[in-house]
C-alpha cells in the first residue's frame, strides 16, 4: 500500500512539474512531456505495470488540465505503452540508446499526430522539430535515470 501511494505521489509531482515548470522550457514550440517520457522509460525497462499506472494516472491528470476531450491522453499513452511493450520489445529485448531515441521519436510523432488529428489541423514543419526536441529531452532523462530504474528481471533476481 505504501509503494502504491508513493508511486501516485511521484506521478502527481511529475504532473505538477509538467503543467507548471515545463512550459518555461519551450524550444521551437515543443514542451517536454515528463509523464510520457517516464512512462516510455518504464516500458523500455520492462516495468509494464508501473508504466500502465503512470500512463493511466498521468493521462487522467493531464486530461483534467487539458482543453482536449477527457480521455485523449489516457488513450494515446496506453496505446503507445501497449504497442511498445508487445510489438517492439518482443523483437528488440534490450535496445541500445539509439533505438531508445528512435522509440521516443516515433512515440512523440504519434502523440503529436493524434493531437493534430483531434484538433483537425494539419501539422507544420514544427511537427518533426517538436518530436526531435522532445526525443532529445527524453534520451537525456532516460540516460540519467537508466541506472535508477531496475528492470523486472533484476528485481526478481534480487528478491
Amino acid at each position: 500500500m505504501v509503494k502504491i501511494t508513493l508511486k501516485i505521489l511521484v506521478i502527481l509531482l511529475l504532473v505538477l512539474c509538467q503543467i507548471s515548470l515545463m512550459p518555461k522550457f519551450l524550444i521551437l514550440g515543443a514542451i517536454p512531456n515528463l509523464i510520457f517520457i517516464f512512462t516510455i522509460a518504464l516500458v523500455i525497462k520492462n516495468r509494464f505495470w508501473d508504466a500502465l499506472l503512470m500512463g493511466f494516472l498521468g493521462g487522467i491528470f493531464l486530461d483534467l488540465a487539458s482543453s482536449l476531450w477527457f480521455g485523449f491522453y489516457i488513450f494515446v499513452f496506453l496505446l503507445t505503452i501497449v504497442t511498445i511493450n508487445f510489438l517492439l520489445l518482443k523483437t528488440i529485448p534490450s535496445p541500445n540508446n539509439l533505438i531508445v531515441f528512435l522509440i521516443y521519436f516515433a512515440s512523440f510523432l504519434f502523440l503529436d499526430l493524434m493531437t493534430f488529428l483531434f484538433i483537425k489541423s494539419w501539422p507544420s514543419w514544427s511537427f518533426f522539430a517538436g518530436a526531435f526536441i522532445n526525443s532529445f529531452w527524453a534520451i537525456v532523462i532516460y540516460i540519467l535515470i537508466q541506472s535508477k530504474i531496475a528492470t523486472r528481471e533484476e528485481i526478481n533476481v534480487n528478491i
